[in-house]
């Protein structure tokens, strides 16, 4: 059976300064070179375009140019950024019912969709969060700073995986607040006499 040595998770605490400091090191090595060539490695074509963004913004830029991104990209960089990374089907466990991904819509959907992050658990004292964009240290200290003085532990997972849960989550809220709406509706409001 061959083994994997999988990293631990990268856990912040109150006694950090600055909060991040460990990961965003290692995340300032991965220039966008590096990431581009991570990216051909994984058969990822028409990716020169995206050597005159900065790092940071090479995941976001390829998202919404569409372009396909294999879960084994993400495993890699996870490894670069010295995260653990976590497969689809492991997120998909975690939240296979509402009830499960509730964590999801405790923040706001434009900053989730556009940093392509969300919660997985949540405590009192910890905080388990996954991330599509290992490289937007910003956006990170931004969600740790929400979360006070929660220990926070973050995971890579695949941008596929993430987006998907995000709408899942959004889109129940959603569907309840639409079937909610329309078992109120007084009867002047019907579709019928309205047509």
């Amino acid at each position: 059976m061959e083994t994997h040595e999988v990293p631990s998770p990268v856990i912040h605490t109150e006694e950090d300064e600055p909060r991040f400091s460990e990961a965003a090191h290692e995340k300032q090595k991965l220039t966008t070179e590096h990431v581009i060539s991570l990216l051909k490695k994984h058969g990822v074509k028409d990716v020169e375009y995206l050597s005159s963004v900065s790092a940071e913004m090479i995941i976001p830029s390829a998202r919404q140019a569409k372009i396909k991104i294999p879960e084994g990209f993400f495993k890699d960089l996870a490894h670069e950024a010295r995260l653990p990374f976590v497969s689809a089907n492991e997120v998909k466990k975690k939240c296979k019912g509402s009830h499960e991904c509730r964590f999801v819509a405790v923040l706001p959907y434009s900053f989730l969709t556009e940093n392509l992050m969300l919660p997985m658990e949540l405590t009192e004292t910890t905080a388990k969060l996954v991330t599509s964009n290992p490289l937007n240290a910003a956006a990170m200290n931004v969600l740790e700073c929400l979360l006070g003085e929660r220990r926070t532990e973050w995971y890579v997972a695949s941008t596929d995986i993430v987006e998907g849960i995000i709408e899942k989550v959004y889109g129940e809220i959603h569907k309840k607040q639409a079937l909610w709406d329309l078992y109120y509706r007084s009867p002047d409001e019907s579709a019928y006499r309205i047509l």
